[in-house]
């Protein structure tokens, strides 16, 4: 769901050979969200849970949809280098290494807020909820841009 939002937003709805297919074997080439994924896949927005599957029916973890989103921020050209100092957080040492980076990003660029003022549960689920108001935040993000 997360990168169809993201591939609608960017207007792409023709299909191009650029984008014919991920490599994800568990991406059926018919299921709705296959564009996208093969989108977000050619864009280095999405790059699988491993070198061959995407994992469609998983949910999306707090650090894995700042990870998606501090990537297509900077394919967009937007700047993506600050960092929130994270220590105020005691949950800080249960963030992925591979997702410090972009958690620290989406803190300092206000789209992500911690799940309390101690702590940011980066391993939680993300709820559509929480997604629709970090996508809100993102277009004010990108609008300042």
């Amino acid at each position: 769901m997360l990168v169809t939002v993201l591939y609608r937003m960017e207007n792409i709805l023709k299909e191009t050979k650029q984008y014919e297919e991920s490599g994800f074997a568990d991406v059926d080439k018919d299921a709705w969200y296959a564009k996208a994924v093969n989108w977000a896949a050619a864009e280095g927005i999405v790059v699988g849970v491993d070198e061959n599957h995407f994992a469609p029916d998983e949910y999306v973890t707090r650090e894995q949809m700042t990870l998606i989103f501090h990537r297509y921020v900077r394919s967009k050209g937007y700047s993506a280098e600050v960092r929130a100092n994270l220590d105020r957080f005691s949950d800080k040492d249960d963030i992925s290494d591979w997702a410090k980076d972009s958690l620290a990003w989406a803190v300092e660029a206000g789209l992500i807020k911690g799940t309390s003022e101690t702590t940011l549960s980066p391993s939680d689920s993300t709820t559509r909820a929480e997604m629709a108001a970090v996508i809100t935040r993102l277009c004010a993000f990108a609008e300042k841009e």
